[in-house]
């Protein structure tokens, strides 16, 4: 275990007369009560640094700002001392050592103080000089620590820890690697401290102290795991980075990144590794190992034959087996919609919609004129006994009598009937109404609710395990409890290439009757539903795999 240095003896005479360990000790010793330890600590920074700005603050509580404990004689106390202490105390935390942090003209440190409180010793430095700047933050540094070794020394304690954690690593606890490494952190006073188990060729895990549990490799810095692999291509063996290895070939990577104290305690750790490995039992196989597998295997083979729906799950959606499209007779505009959508029809009865006529009736009443008077002329050729004339007017009329049945069919049918009984759906129709549409124009559909059916589409990969005539069950997306039986009606025999995922189009019809669908819904067909083990279903899906991607 590291102990502390002992302090060497000057010969020179501390201030009043005493030697330089005397004066120490007389700071430190927990006998002394008069003058106050933080009194005595400021005391002896001022004549060990020679500076006269030092200052001794409690930690803040509650928020409150941190309270000056003591100062050299002579000195003031700044306004931005206090603040410069608060930052220090934010930053250092609660930390069982000493933390050292130097600021642009100040020193901060913390210190223990009787009773194992924490507070912070604030020395300035020097205007200027290099060597002087040194000697403050090493001689500070150097009371900062002994006040931690005096009043609150818990290297002992956080030693017994380490042993113990290395044991259970070398044992195979691999969940104490994180607490070793962050008991190595506060031992060595390290920014962080990291561990790994090199084994087999490879390193497995990797922990970092001041996480929440052993680290991943995607938590990691890489340089971390870079440093990690290089100390044990090289067998280091070093204060800050060790490779304990107890056969020369697996063993503990360890590194602890910039230690300010107890130097020596990598080395310790690694001692205490590899002597813990060499004193492992081979391990045995006993009865119970041997009845754990048998009971692992067990549950394995009952796992795989616990039987597991296996079919194919088709996306599908309900449509109207019975539609009509309705197009625009001729070129006009939109008059009057004569229906609401999704209103009932009745095919040949329901008026769905009126074209305007008014150009239609205006031809047609100029094409009854044309026709009269060609029946006119027609009857004077017959008169004039001329067949060449008669043969002129009468083909004449018949022009007109068929430019007269074509326009009167056009009147007719500029109102457009239902053809089918069901319900007219007409998206945005109204907002068509007074524009002008073509001829064949798609303006509305009417579809017949009660017989419907679902439109699938099956990828290619998935072909080989439907066929006509195939019982399924579908489930809407609205209401994934329902099931709705249909069967498989028609696969279309080529590959439809028009989807961005290339489908084999396909029909199913309902076994009966519904009235909880509607045309446009969307669900899931699933099809040849068979139970079949866990075990055959994982064999045939490796198996076709590996035809697939290895063998063909």
């Amino acid at each position: 275990m590291a102990q502390d240095t002992p302090l060497p003896q000057s010969k020179t005479d501390a201030p009043r007369g005493r030697d330089l360990s005397s004066a120490i000790l007389a700071c430190f010793s927990a006998d002394v009560t008069t003058p106050a330890f933080e009194d005595r600590l400021v005391e002896l920074t001022v004549a060990l640094s020679n500076q006269q700005n030092v200052s001794i603050w409690s930690a803040p509580k509650d928020d409150t700002a941190p309270t000056c404990l003591a100062h050299a004689r002579g000195a003031k106390v700044q306004e931005q001392e206090a603040d410069l202490v608060a930052g220090f105390f934010e930053t250092a935390g609660s930390s069982q050592t000493s933390v050292i942090q130097p600021f642009e003209r100040y020193l901060a440190a913390s210190v223990a103080l009787p009773g194992g409180q924490t507070a912070a010793i604030l020395v300035e430095f020097p205007a200027s000089g290099a060597m002087a700047k040194s000697l403050v933050y090493e001689r500070a540094t150097l009371l900062a620590h002994l006040s931690f070794s005096q009043f609150r020394h818990g290297d002992l304690v956080a030693q017994s820890q380490l042993i113990g954690q290395l044991n259970a690593v070398a044992g195979g606890d691999h969940a104490q690697l994180h607490p070793l490494t962050d008991t190595l952190a506060q031992l060595m006073g390290a920014q962080y401290a990291a561990a790994g188990i090199y084994a087999r060729g490879d390193l497995g895990e990797i922990a970092i102290s001041g996480q929440s549990g052993p680290a991943k490799r995607a938590q990691l810095p890489a340089t971390l795991r870079e440093k990690m692999a290089d100390i044990v291509a090289k067998r280091v063996s070093g204060w800050d980075r060790l490779f304990a290895t107890p056969d020369g070939a697996n063993g503990l990577a360890l590194i602890v990144e910039k230690p300010t104290r107890n130097h020596g305690m990598l080395q310790l750790a690694g001692g205490v590794y590899r002597q813990a490995q060499h004193a492992k039992p081979a391990s045995k196989w006993t009865l119970g190992r041997f009845v754990k597998l048998a009971a692992f295997g067990l549950i394995s083979v009952g796992i795989l034959l616990i039987p597991i729906p296996d079919g194919v799950e088709l996306s599908a959606q309900v449509e109207a087996a019975q539609k009509r499209v309705i197009t625009a007779p001729l070129s006009t505009t939109i008059a009057e919609v004569l229906v609401k959508d999704r209103a009932p029809v009745v095919g040949g009865k329901t008026p769905l919609l009126r074209l305007d006529a008014n150009e239609i009736k205006i031809d047609l009443i100029g094409v009854q004129a044309e026709r009269a008077a060609a029946i006119l002329e027609r009857e004077t050729a017959r008169a004039s006994r001329n067949p060449a004339l008669l043969r002129n007017a009468e083909l004449e009329v018949q022009r007109l009598e068929s430019r007269l049945a074509l326009l009167e069919l056009q009147r007719d049918s500029s109102t457009v009937i239902a053809p089918i009984s069901g319900i007219a759906i007409l998206p945005e129709l109204q907002q068509k109404l007074g524009s002008t549409v073509r001829q064949g124009e798609v303006l509305m559909e009417v579809i017949d609710p009660s017989a419907l059916r679902l439109s699938l589409a099956i990828l290619e990969s998935r072909i080989s395990k439907v066929e006509e005539g195939t019982a399924g069950i579908f489930r809407p997306d609205f209401d994934p409890t329902l099931r709705v039986a249909a069967r498989l009606t028609t696969i279309s025999p080529a590959l439809d290439n028009t989807q961005d995922i290339p489908v084999i189009q396909a029909r199913a019809d309902f076994e009966d009757a519904t009235d909880t669908l509607r045309p446009g819904l969307s669900g899931i067909f699933s099809v040849g539903a068979e139970y079949r083990p866990i075990g055959e279903v994982l064999y045939r899906a490796i198996r076709n795999w590996v035809l697939l991607r290895l063998w063909i």
